[in-house]
């Protein structure tokens, strides 16, 4: 069983972008960095659902 794709979401210190990576993502040398201004991100949450204060996280994966 299967349960999708599980993210680590974050919010960036410095330009307040929230963003997620999927775990199994290409950019591992990149991982939980900002691709906007390339701080390291602040982890907000992780799981299969986005966390639960409606915001909406851009998945930069890929």
């Amino acid at each position: 069983m299967s349960y999708g794709a599980y993210f680590m979401y974050y919010k960036c210190p410095k330009c307040g972008k929230r963003f997620k990576y999927c775990l199994d993502a290409e950019k591992q040398n990149e991982f939980g960095q900002c691709d906007t201004c390339h701080a390291v991100g602040v982890l907000v949450g992780e799981g299969c659902k986005e966390p639960d204060n409606n915001m909406e996280y851009e998945d930069i994966s890929d």
